[in-house]
């Protein structure tokens, strides 16, 4: 394997890598982490079909209609993640060193995208953590993570926070371990939100923060980002978005509903694995031991303006 030529520190991993990841990846800035670094390596281009080899295992797939987003396979000699027509990734059996191949027809920029965001999710996962699709802000020193599945506001309703003087923690992708007997860990992964196409109204209220268009025509802002590698968990919050309501409410779950739900949210898709849903069921009833867990339904009208941020800093403050 050649030397790495990237340096990153994310969610609490440290990748070395021979492919640039995308943008808003955080490099190490001098950090280490205490768990084995993930070695990725440039492979071949090579066409990436949706059918796993004949000797693997399949783990988890992720779908959308009668199209496969994603597949994941356990074979003898280790893991592999295909992205149809776009990327695949081989694994060792420890999720350590890995190989990129991209797909010939695949549009130039999307490999670093998803080697940062679905990859590493389900490197993570394989290796045994807790990984919410959430974004993830902080205040004063305490995070709260914003649990949602894709299209469902957890990234505008951070970017709000974040121009209401709030952190970015992560974007998306949330890494959660236990830290100790009571606490909760979540883990820096972004330096910038990816947001979907928006009006006006959402864009001028970050435009003091540097913006550009990502590979997939999104909004990429870099917001104002934690300095601290690890955040100590506050709450979990599952935003609800209601046009309905002039005052936030917050809907309490109990341990069982709370499970149930967040198995629902995790950032590595599709899992079919009933090992990794059984260790998924265990770490989120120690989770929501540690944290409480709460439906936010949230006066959501637009246009939005300095009050609604203010409205939304000052609930989820009061959470923390």
């Amino acid at each position: 394997m050649t030397e790495a030529r990237h340096h990153y520190l994310l969610h609490g991993l440290t990748v070395d890598s021979d492919v640039a990841l995308a943008e808003d990846a955080p490099g190490d800035g001098g950090s280490a982490s205490d768990e084995a670094p993930l070695r990725l390596a440039r492979g071949a281009d090579r066409r990436v079909p949706s059918s796993l080899p004949l000797d693997a295992f399949e783990v988890a797939r992720v779908e959308a209609g009668d199209r496969t987003l994603c597949v994941v396979g356990r074979s003898a000699d280790g893991w592999g993640i295909r992205y149809p027509g776009l990327l695949e990734v081989v694994l060792d059996a420890d999720a350590e060193h890995a190989v990129a191949h991209v797909d010939p027809g695949a549009p130039e920029g999307f490999a670093p995208v998803l080697l940062s965001a679905g990859v590493l999710a389900f490197v993570l996962t394989i290796r045994g953590h807790l990984v919410l699709h959430a974004s993830c802000v902080e205040i004063d020193g305490r995070a709260v993570a914003l649990v949602a599945d894709s299209g469902g506001g957890k990234s505008t309703l951070a970017a709000l926070l974040c121009a209401g003087g709030a952190r970015l923690v992560s974007d998306d992708i949330t890494r959660v371990d236990p830290d100790g007997p009571d606490a909760v860990t979540v883990f820096r992964g972004s330096r910038e939100i990816r947001l979907r196409p928006h009006g006006p109204d959402v864009m001028e209220l970050l435009a003091s923060h540097p913006q550009r268009v990502t590979v997939d025509d999104r909004a990429a802002i870099a917001v104002a980002v934690t300095t601290s590698a690890t955040v100590p968990l506050a709450h979990v919050v599952l935003p609800v978005l209601r046009d309905d309501l002039t005052v936030p409410t917050l809907e309490a779950l109990g341990a069982e509903q709370a499970v149930l739900t967040l198995l629902g949210k995790l950032r590595a898709g599709g899992i079919r694995d009933g090992r990794f849903l059984e260790a998924h069921f265990g770490a989120l009833a120690d989770l929501v031991e540690r944290v409480p867990v709460s439906r936010l339904h949230l006066p959501w009208t637009r246009p939005f303006d300095r009050a609604s941020i203010d409205a939304y800093v000052d609930v989820i403050h009061s959470l923390c």
